[in-house]
């Protein structure tokens, strides 16, 4: 073969390599742009529906926990956030992301007497939605106001956080009507985590919260979080427990759960 040919080939080579290497761009360009389309169309979508005035998107880390193995492991993926302060009608949200197809995860769902946190997932879509109450707004349950920020990122895009904990089953707890019992769960207060209980105060009520913090006071160390009832009503209720920092949009490093049955 000359000279000639071997520099031809050569460069007839190069060239196809490089339109090989451009295609290939040029569709995970376009796919990112398809993906970044979305979220903006179900941010566009959702101030129409609701008529909020969110705020201009910006880009933001998103937190997603799931369940593996019997453990709930925080992910973490880039995403897109909007958010709108004052707000008083939080239910066509919530009717927004169920009226569009969305269900929301059990693993990504927050209740507490600050904020509240939801997430909701669509195919390959996730969205977490956490609403803060105002400080001075608390004139009535109707009219309390929230800030609310709204998070949307892929699934498939998911990477491990650097969390992860356990889900604790307890067993059913027999009580008389009037009768005080308590809940031991073991926390690790100095590093800012704790458990933050849901229930139904028409059955129950929470007398009292108290820590054992046990003999060490190094960052990490093992100690009780106990909680202190009162049985009221007769019949079942359910104890929710999520363990979590109150200050972050996150969802629960751990759940534990008791059934009460309250009896005469």
């Amino acid at each position: 073969m000359s000279k000639q040919s071997i520099i031809l080939a050569i460069i007839i080579v190069i060239i196809v390599v490089l339109v090989s290497g451009y295609i290939i761009y040029q569709r995970l360009d376009k796919e990112e742009i398809v993906q970044e389309d979305e979220i903006s169309s179900i941010f566009s979508s959702l101030k129409k529906y609701t008529g909020i005035g969110f705020l201009d998107a910006e880009d933001m880390e998103l937190s997603w926990m799931i369940e593996k193995e019997g453990k709930i492991k925080e992910m973490i993926t880039n995403s897109k956030k909007i958010e709108a302060e004052r707000v008083t009608d939080l239910n066509i949200i919530e009717n927004y992301f169920k009226d569009n197809g969305f269900e929301e995860d059990i693993y990504n769902i927050v209740s507490g007497a600050v904020f509240d946190l939801i997430g909701y997932k669509k195919d390959n879509i996730i969205c977490i939605v956490v609403e803060k109450i105002q400080p001075d707004s608390f004139s009535s349950e109707e009219d309390v106001e929230k800030n609310v920020s709204i998070k949307c990122g892929y699934f498939d895009k998911l990477s491990e956080g650097l969390s992860n904990g356990e889900v604790v089953s307890g067993e059913n707890k027999n009580v008389k009507k009037d009768e005080e019992f308590l809940i031991s769960l073991e926390a690790n207060l100095t590093t800012g985590y704790q458990w933050n209980v849901d229930f139904d105060n028409y059955y129950i009520e929470l007398i009292d919260v108290s820590y054992n913090s046990g003999s060490s006071e190094l960052v990490g160390s093992t100690a009780t979080e106990v909680f202190k009832f009162k049985a009221l009503q007769e019949g079942e209720v359910d104890l929710s427990f999520s363990y979590l920092r109150p200050w972050e949009e996150k969802a629960p490093i751990k759940r534990a759960s008791y059934r009460i049955i309250i009896e005469k």
